[in-house]
């Protein structure tokens, strides 16, 4: 999904969160031709400090399988956290 949207807008700069250092690895190695414009790291949802290692607000908030692995407990302040870190007209 993160190469789809590259190719799309390949002005943008993207963070991605996820928390298997294996598909940390593998997205490294797919989207390398893309370095210098993605930062990925490795934390879990499922523990609010995920959010302490992002500084910016975004345009765009995507997942593609994190609701699948978060707790339904944590479902309602995860939505939160995320709009925490849209902008204005951010979308989600």
């Amino acid at each position: 999904m993160t190469e789809r949207v590259f190719n799309r807008f390949p002005e943008s700069d993207f963070l991605g969160i996820d928390g298997s250092a294996q598909m940390i690895a593998n997205a490294q190695e797919r989207l390398k031709k893309f370095s210098g414009k993605i930062k990925i790291l490795e934390r879990n949802f499922n523990k609010p400090l995920w959010l302490n290692v992002v500084n910016d607000k975004f345009d765009l908030v995507c997942s593609s399988l994190t609701l699948n692995y978060l707790s339904t407990m944590r479902r309602r302040e995860f939505f939160k956290e995320i709009f925490k870190v849209l902008k204005k007209k951010g979308t989600f």
